[in-house]
């Protein structure tokens, strides 16, 4: 089986390989998309943390000084 694709003649082997090349192409870009969600979502825990340590160390110090 032969397919024409932009004007050149690839074979069904030729076309598997093309297909595979996407194919790895998008899982990697899928892959990046997916560490940088959960970076972004580490950075959000890490921050709320940090906010409500800063919460916690306010009210111990108007505690203690009262």
């Amino acid at each position: 089986m032969v397919f024409k694709v932009k004007g050149k003649v690839l074979t069904k082997e030729e076309m598997a390989v093309k297909q595979d090349k996407k194919d790895v192409a998008n899982q990697k870009v899928q892959a990046e998309a997916k560490a940088k969600s959960l970076a972004d979502a580490e950075k959000k825990k890490q921050a709320i943390k940090e906010a409500e340590l800063a919460v916690e160390s306010k009210t111990t110090k108007k505690k203690s000084s009262l």
